[in-house]
This record gives structure tokens, sequence and C-alpha cells, in this order.
């Protein structure tokens, strides 16, 4: 009966544990054999050792319980990856953390991606708030690709009121390691984009807007623009896709661009031409205007002084 029950006792052990019982009661038999029949020492000695293994086993399984508990517990929770620019001239980076797996930030984001797109370090007219739907789609872009960071080539610049750069509602971006034309398939499937491959500068453009318009322009960096419309039946079906996905237009870029074009048609060169250089055009008129000015006041007293010399 004593060796059935360590026999079942020995079947619950783990393999270690079972082979070191079985050496015990293999000494112990050998023991027996010179005897005749085991002694009440031995067996006794021989059930201490099994005990004492079994505690052994028990208390090492407690410990690496403990210790992986205690891991889990320290591991930090997850959340949202960052969304992290990184500009291609200068490489200074910022971190941006959305609110959700799909993007939403806060009003202290929002600050830092202001500063990021800003055109210029030195003054503060070089920066502009930018639209938080591009900064969710520009982040829902980069866990698409499963990516770290994304390569800002140029957000915010100052120029003419029909760039969207000039609102802060577009951005020249790359993502490491992802191919142009995958980058630009991709976006353009989102709805509602303005979506342009620029193969010479290496980067694609993509703005918020109405409707889907996609383009190309093979002009290289600092000359002129040569952009020709492409897969226009593509941005159709895309925005078709959009709104069968319960998505909608940016209903402030409806509004922005409709204020945009009213003052555009108006005439005001803050319009046409944006802020800091519409501030040099209103400098250079009123240069000439003082020009003028000088010019007929110079004829002005020519004109007096030949009359009195007639006079003489």
């Amino acid at each position: 009966m004593m060796y059935e029950e360590h026999a079942s006792e020995v079947a619950t052990q783990d393999p270690s544990t079972r082979r070191l019982s079985a050496d015990s009661e293999r000494s112990s038999q050998r023991s027996s054999t010179h005897t005749g029949k085991p002694s009440g020492a031995r067996l006794r000695i021989a059930r201490r050792v099994r005990v004492g293994i079994a505690l052994a086993a028990l208390i090492v399984g407690a410990s690496g319980a403990l210790g992986l508990s205690a891991a889990r517990a320290d591991a930090p929770l997850s959340g949202p990856a960052p969304l992290i620019f990184r500009r291609a001239h200068g490489g200074a980076t910022f971190t941006l953390t959305p609110n959700t797996p799909t993007g939403g930030f806060d009003a202290a984001d929002l600050e830092t991606a202001r500063q990021a797109f800003a055109w210029r370090d030195d003054e503060f007219t070089s920066q502009h708030p930018v639209s938080t739907h591009l900064l969710d789609l520009v982040y829902q872009t980069m866990r698409h690709f499963d990516a770290t960071q994304v390569e800002l080539v140029s957000g915010f610049r100052d120029g003419r009121s029909t760039s969207r750069h000039s609102h802060g509602r577009a951005i020249d971006f790359t993502i490491p390691g992802v191919a142009m034309n995958a980058l630009a398939e991709h976006v353009r499937t989102l709805g509602f984009v303005g979506v342009g491959i620029y193969p010479r500068s290496g980067f694609v453009h993509l703005d918020v807007r109405n409707e889907s318009y996609f383009w190309v322009d093979h002009s290289g960096s600092g000359r002129r623009g040569r952009v020709r419309q492409i897969l226009a039946g593509v941005s159709v079906r895309a925005d078709e896709a959009a709104r069968a996905r319960g998505q909608a237009p940016d209903a402030t870029v409806a509004t922005a661009e409709l204020a945009e074009k009213a003052a555009y048609a108006s005439g005001d060169p803050s319009a046409r031409f944006g802020r800091t250089r519409a501030a040099r055009v209103i400098a250079r008129r009123q240069r000439v205007i003082a020009e003028r000015q000088r010019i007929q006041r110079r004829e002005r007293r020519q004109m007096r002084a030949t009359a009195s010399a007639n006079d003489g």
C-alpha cells in the first residue's frame, strides 16, 4: 500500500522532481537488497527526501508566478501611438499624443502642430493653426503603414489665398520606408482630399477640401508648377465611398473656402498674396503714392518759379 501511494505521488510531480525521487527510491532499494527488507529508518529518510523535493518544487513554482505577476504589474499601460513629425529640413521633431486610435488632439497638441508646421521659427506670423481633420488623416495614414514618424517637408506657407498651405489645411510629407506611389495611393482613398505627387521633389501633397482632386507635378523645387490632373474618376468614387462610410466634408473647410473666395474677389491684398506678402504690397503702394505726391509738389514749385520769372 505504501508503494502504491508513492507511485501516485511520483506521477503528479514534474520530470526533474520525478528523476530525483526515482534516484532516491533506487538508493533505498539497493540498501534493502543487502538487508533483505527496507529498515524503518531508511524508509523515513526516503520519505523525508521526497517531501523535501516536493516542497522545493512548490516554492520554485510560487516564486515564478509571483515574479510574472510583478512584471505584469510593472508593465506600462498601452495607448495610442504618438504622432511624431520630423522636419525634413533641420531634423527637429515634434510629438503629438492622440486621444483615440484614429486621432483627436487637445489644445496643447494643436499648439505643437502649429510650431511643427511653421515655415520659420523667428516670428509668430510664420505660424498658423493646423486643421484637426488634416492631423487625423496624417495620423491614420502613419498607423496604416505601421510607421513611427512622419517626415514633414512643408506645412504652413504664407502665400496665395488659394493655396491651402496658407490656411493650415495642407501638408507635403513622406513616410520613411514607404514608396511615394504607395503613400499617394492610400491617401487617395480617404475622401474629400487633395492629393498631389511630386516625383522630382520626392514627396506627396495632402490637403482637406470639399471635393477630392488628384494631380501630378513634374516641376522641380523652386520652379513654376506644372500641375496635371490625374485619376478624375477615382477621385469621384473615393468621395462616394467616403459618404457610404458616413463621412462628409469638414464643415470648417467649406466655410473657410467660401470666405477666402469672397475675399479674393474683393481684391483684398491679404487674400491674393497672403499676410506677409500683402504687407509688402501695401508698403510698396504707399511708397508709390508718396513718390507721386513728391513729384507733384516739385512740379508745382517749378511752375510757380516759371510764372514768377515771366512776371519779372
